[in-house]
């Protein structure tokens, strides 16, 4: 424990020296391009395909030395997946009939990512780091033949774990006056279905080995 207090002494003793030293927080909001990618599964269509959604929060950032920062961000982040599946059938009078039932899963979350930011220029950071996120909600919306759709709240049917843990990668890209563009990319780490999900999906026929968040977030912040 001394030692780690020591070295973070060191760290910012150096930011204070180089005149690096800075604190910077502000708001974000962007898009997420997100999809559940299930492992070994059969019979689950709908959960394939991208979902466009939103992704809104706050960050807070230290920058110690000219080339490395940390930051944490605040995020309440849409993802899940949606997909649309057609098949054609015979109909009641002898002919074919084109039928269509369209999914969306909406999984809704509360991440907070840390991250270590290294400076390649003055405005141009790569990024890594570790994200937990907590789940807060989640619904299931269909539809059939283009009709209404129909939602269900899946809170209390236990199919989704409540925590994630993700690797986010990516690289930001800081404006002279402050406007911040940030691009990640985050790998999730743990399989966020039940077993009593699992369990559904073998009634039905079906193997689920897993389930993945893959989600991709454009945002755009503003440094004070």
């Amino acid at each position: 424990m001394k030692k780690t207090i020591l070295l973070i002494a060191v760290v910012l003793a150096a930011g204070v020296v180089s005149g690096q030293k800075t604190f910077t927080f502000g708001p974000k909001v962007g898009i997420n391009i997100a999809d559940l990618y299930a492992s070994s599964a059969e019979n689950t269509r709908d959960l394939n395909g991208t979902k466009p959604s939103l992704i809104v929060g706050a960050f807070a950032e230290y920058r110690a030395l000219k080339w490395l920062a940390v930051s944490a961000d605040v995020l309440y982040s849409r993802q899940g997946s949606t997909d649309k599946a057609t098949w054609t059938e015979r109909g009641p009078g002898g002919g074919f009939v084109t039928e269509s039932e369209e999914f969306s899963y909406r999984l809704n979350y509360l991440n907070i990512p840390i991250l270590a930011n290294f400076y390649v220029t003055k405005g141009l950071a790569l990024k890594a780091g570790i994200q937990p996120g907590f789940l807060i909600g989640s619904k299931l919306r269909v539809r059939s033949n283009d009709g209404p759709w129909e939602t269900a709240d899946l809170k209390d049917e236990n199919l989704f774990r409540t925590t994630d843990i993700a690797i986010p990668v990516g690289l930001s890209y800081t404006l002279d006056y402050g406007l911040v563009i940030d691009a990640r990319y985050n790998f999730s780490l743990n399989d966020i279905a039940t077993g009593t999900f699992k369990e559904e999906i073998a009634q039905e026929g079906g193997d689920l080995k897993k389930i993945k968040n893959r989600v991709f977030s454009l945002t755009l912040g503003w440094k004070f």
